[in-house]
């Protein structure tokens, strides 16, 4: 009975010590794995430009892959981008107000040199509307903060 609870015992620490070594190496992998994403996230650039159209402002949203090589990018769900337009800082649009957007797991492939759009138009705009701001954001799992928003002021 001894000698069968110090194998038992011997094994789990056998064990532990090869789970503690193969994170060292995972660690070191994570860290090279983050210097590549961060690579990646320069590569890749949004951009807003914004139209007056008859019955209101179109904002057209481009994600663009300024890489080499083909960039696949992850939504959550069906909304894939936020706009939000204000004026002196109230908010007079948000694209996903009372907006219903599927569950599913989409993934988009951009090819080298290529862009994801994406465009809405909002109806609250006039000529005597003045000066908004106009804030989107990419809602791509492989993008940063820093790289998935953008702001315009239009006109």
């Amino acid at each position: 009975m001894m000698i069968k609870g110090m194998c038992v015992l011997i094994g789990l620490i056998l064990i532990s010590a090869g789970c503690g070594e193969g994170n060292q190496l995972n660690d070191s992998n994570e860290e090279s794995g983050d210097r590549e994403e961060h690579e990646d996230q320069e590569e890749m650039n949004v951009d807003v430009q914004a139209e007056e159209i008859e019955g209101g402002l179109e904002i057209m949203i481009t994600l663009d892959n300024k890489s080499d090589q083909s960039k696949t990018v992850t939504f959550m769900s069906g909304h894939q981008f936020d706009l939000r337009i204000s004026r002196h800082g109230e908010m007079l649009y948000d694209f996903a107000e009372d907006m219903m957007f599927t569950q599913a797991i989409i993934e988009e492939t951009i090819e080298p040199g290529e862009a994801l759009i994406f465009s809405d138009t909002w109806g609250g705009y006039e000529e005597d509307t003045g000066e908004v701001t106009i804030q989107v954001k990419v809602l791509a799992e492989e993008l940063e903060e820093a790289n998935a928003t953008e702001s315009l002021t239009y006109p």
